[in-house]
């Protein structure tokens, strides 16, 4: 086995430890751990099942393009190896679609976090421009828009405040300026699910105004204090599209499909990012606690 040295010498620790630089091992491709998440989405009848982003397999020395390097320090013991390994894991299968923080600022207090619970309450809307004077939201990192796969946003929400209030809840962005987002999911006045989404055919607000779904959805969401489970799957085709279900409680709430222009002058999709939070015209006193904020990749199978 080859050992590169970092210049520690033969000091105390040079009869148990060396110091190497060790390869993890990352697949290609996604591997399968059964997990089922819903028995049925409304994408052609497809089962959602979790998919890991990868499993270490093994460890090695070098190798090929693929190995990850990872600094650590070796006892002379195999089972250290895989421990060391093990660990740099989270970081080599790093979803950035699970990775979340505070978007725009908010007022002091506003949002606060605890684990994977993230708080929401009033705050104005400290990004420039719009109409929106209230905004509380956290947002992801970014994926190309030409990523191909099929992702899960779950939490359980619960929610006191003013009723009888219109607030987006969720949003699939492009980054654009002026126009609705791809998808914006709403929290009508009357607690019903609406999927708003428009197409930027230029600049500005030169938009398709529409809707990815235009029925009304069975469940509500109303400002009682009730813990909801709230899940998104966003399935992308690689081609700048994506499929979209809503679930509430379980139950499919809405589904639709994205597809952006392709005239001369459309606005052209880079990269996508998921928002999460409250996101309203006019402001209103609420509290929000969204628990155990994931975001998942998954495989649909047939």
């Amino acid at each position: 086995m080859r050992e590169r040295s970092l210049g520690l010498g033969n000091g105390a620790y040079g009869g148990w430890a060396t110091v190497v630089l060790i390869l993890c091992y990352k697949p290609n491709s996604a591997t399968n751990s059964n997990g089922v998440v819903a028995d049925r989405a409304d994408l052609d009848g497809h089962k959602i099942n979790q998919g890991a982003l990868g499993r270490i397999s093994r460890c090695d020395m070098l190798d090929s393009k693929q190995y990850c390097w990872s600094g650590v320090l070796m006892f002379r013991f195999a089972f250290v190896v895989g421990f060391a390994c093990a660990l740099f894991a989270s970081s080599v299968d790093a979803n950035p679609l699970d990775k979340w923080r505070i978007s725009c600022g908010v007022d002091k207090g506003s949002i606060t976090k605890k684990g994977r619970t993230w708080t929401f309450k009033t705050s104005s809307n400290h990004c420039p421009g719009g109409i929106f004077t209230q905004r509380a939201e956290i947002y992801t990192d970014k994926v190309s828009a030409t990523h191909r796969g099929a992702y899960l946003f779950t939490s359980r929400v619960s929610m006191t405040g003013e009723k009888g209030q219109k607030f987006g809840l969720f949003q699939i962005h492009d980054g654009r300026h002026g126009c609705a987002p791809p998808l914006k999911i709403d929290v009508t006045k009357s607690g019903h699910l609406a999927l708003i989404s428009d197409i930027k055919t230029g600049p500005g607000e030169s938009c398709i105004r529409g809707k990815l779904s235009t029925a009304k959805s069975p469940g509500r969401f109303v400002l009682d204090g009730k813990e909801r489970e709230v899940k998104v799957l966003v399935v992308f085709d690689g081609e700048g599209n994506f499929d979209t279900t809503i679930w509430l409680d379980n139950k499919v709430q809405a589904t639709g499909r994205y597809e952006f222009s392709k005239s001369a002058g459309a606005f052209q999709p880079e990269k996508y990012f998921f928002k999460h939070g409250v996101y309203s015209q006019y402001p209103f006193r609420y509290e929000m606690v969204s628990r155990d904020v994931r975001v998942k990749r998954v495989k649909i199978s047939n």
